[in-house]
């Protein structure tokens, strides 16, 4: 038995895009089942939506800080 394989680090756009374009590529072969891209894809779509709205709370609190030292 060999190691298990790791999971992919998702942890920024670039790095969701890579992987998408990865399962893409399987599914191309017949690697992977339509069934299970849509799937994939589908958990992808709500990672990115996640790592949107961190990206957007983050510059929201730097913006806020920002106002309040003006004052």
């Amino acid at each position: 038995m060999g190691r298990p394989k790791r999971s992919p680090t998702l942890r920024k756009p670039e790095h969701v895009r890579r992987f998408a374009a990865k399962l893409i590529g399987q599914c191309q072969r017949k690697e992977l089942s339509a069934d299970k891209l849509r799937a994939l894809v589908s958990g992808l779509s709500l990672i990115l939506k996640i790592i949107e709205v961190a990206d957007l709370e983050k510059r929201l609190i730097k913006l806020e800080e920002s106002a309040t030292h003006e004052d």
